[in-house]
């Protein structure tokens, strides 16, 4: 175990704070801690990239939320998802990644064919990355509109709603290539919709006239 700990030193700090903490439940913190120590990639590395860390951090910690949000213990998966966070000063936004790692598990859920489970998660991360602006960077607040547009759109179906958010995203930032494909891509979804409803009340009116 020594030599386990020893190539996953950036870990610690993480670790410690998740053996303490007495708001997840014991059974997914030890799963956690099974991940990060005990993994064999993590293993057969001996130097770890901060970036490579934190990708560990995030993967566990969905890996973890996931289970717990399929217990319905919401509580642990949060903290869960807390305990992993990059509190940096050049990372995102702890709700914009809070937000991030919701969304990976709620496509986890949405893949499994879990429709009711993906849509709790995704209001959720939803309500983690509403109204960024103003309290979150430039950058993260555009990233936040987005994620909560394709939730809006892929899981909760609500495509006026997600073509609204790519808007706001793109009035902060008109140039973010992802917002623009949304919003484009719901705005052709509409046109169609309205062709096909002008052309169906059209047949609607000619079938009429012609019975008369």
């Amino acid at each position: 175990m020594t030599s386990v700990i020893g190539n996953n030193a950036p870990h610690l700090p993480f670790l410690m704070n998740l053996c303490h903490s007495k708001r997840i439940n014991r059974y997914y913190a030890s799963s956690l801690l099974a991940m990060l120590l005990i993994s064999p990639a993590a293993v057969a590395q001996t130097v770890k990239p901060a970036s490579n860390v934190r990708a560990e951090r995030r993967i566990a910690a969905t890996n973890v939320a996931f289970a717990a949000f399929e217990k319905g213990d919401v509580l642990s998966a949060i903290a869960s998802i807390d305990i992993s966070l990059d509190r940096e000063s050049n990372a995102p936004h702890v709700d914009l990644q809070t937000a991030r790692i919701l969304s990976s598990v709620c496509y986890q859920f949405k893949n499994g064919g879990n429709a009711s489970r993906a849509s709790e998660v995704a209001r959720i991360a939803v309500g983690k990355a509403a109204l960024p602006q103003g309290r979150m960077r430039t950058k993260d607040a555009a990233a936040a509109l987005v994620l909560s547009a394709e939730l809006n759109e892929y899981v909760l179906g609500d495509t006026p709603r997600a073509r609204q958010l790519f808007q706001e995203a793109l009035l902060i930032d008109p140039h973010l290539r992802s917002a623009q494909n949304g919003e484009q891509r719901l705005s052709a979804i509409e046109n169609a919709a309205t062709a096909k409803s002008a052309a169906n009340t059209f047949l609607l009116q000619r079938s009429a006239t012609t019975k008369r």
